[in-house]
């Protein structure tokens, strides 16, 4: 394992790092966005070629008013209607987090991501962090839920993200922080997308996706190769 061999030595750690810092991976979070900073102003700069760039689901800010949350969101009388459905489809019923707790969760979430998205952290970082790279080539957007664990809640939160306008911004703010960066000589030319699907709609429903179709053609317009893993929506809407 090369990071535990980086640890033998300095010498060899020196040796080591352009395997170690090769590729990176950050989440949208405060953590991840200081963590991010400090790796900047490091010398493991200089060695990073590729960059991803993990961003969840935006959660609806109205999880914020706890009045709404309840008698919109998720009511109580929801909540025991989807944890009676779960109970009696695993005979467990002492697993699942109370109404309590889900709140909880999805508010401190939802406050971090408007934080971040109200004070323009990622737009800022991200800029700062094309342009202090010389060696990155391919920048990568892994989408996934807004919560991801064991304890998640995930089945309590239906409706309580638009994936059409998480997808969105999140587009634009990378396609800003490219443009922004090829304004200093950096070098990306890929861009992957991976976990990039648009939910189920029926063939009878009428979505506006042109607003997502437009940042995800802003966004190609500055590389010359697209990736896609996990992906089938980016060609749907590049067919559009």
């Amino acid at each position: 394992d090369v990071k535990d061999l980086s640890r033998t030595s300095k010498s060899v750690r020196e040796a080591c790092l352009p395997c170690l810092f090769h590729s990176v991976e950050i989440l949208f979070s405060t953590d991840g966005f200081n963590g991010l900073k400090s790796l900047i102003e490091s010398d493991a700069r200089y060695h990073i070629v590729s960059f991803t760039y993990v961003v969840p689901e935006l959660l609806k800010p109205e999880i914020l008013d706890f009045s709404c949350f309840q008698s919109q969101l998720l009511t109580p009388d929801n909540y025991v209607e989807i944890t009676k459905e779960m109970c009696d489809a695993s005979g467990k019923a002492d697993e699942y987090p109370s109404y309590i707790i889900i709140y909880k969760a999805l508010h401190d979430i939802c406050k971090e991501q408007r934080s971040i998205i109200d004070k323009g952290v990622d737009l800022s970082v991200l800029c700062s962090t094309f342009g202090a790279l010389p060696r990155l080539t391919e920048v990568g957007m892994s989408f996934c839920e807004a919560i991801e664990d064991d304890l998640s809640p995930s089945p309590f939160t239906a409706g309580m993200t638009t994936a059409e306008d998480s997808y969105e911004y999140h587009l634009r703010v990378v396609s800003d922080a490219i443009q922004s960066s090829k304004n200093k000589s950096a070098a990306i030319n890929t861009i992957s997308l991976s976990g990039f699907d648009l939910p189920y709609y029926h063939v009878w429903e009428v979505l506006d996706l042109s607003t997502l179709s437009e940042s995800l053609r802003k966004l190609l317009q500055s590389v010359r190769v697209l990736r896609l893993s996990y992906s089938s929506s980016p060609l749907e809407l590049l067919s559009r």
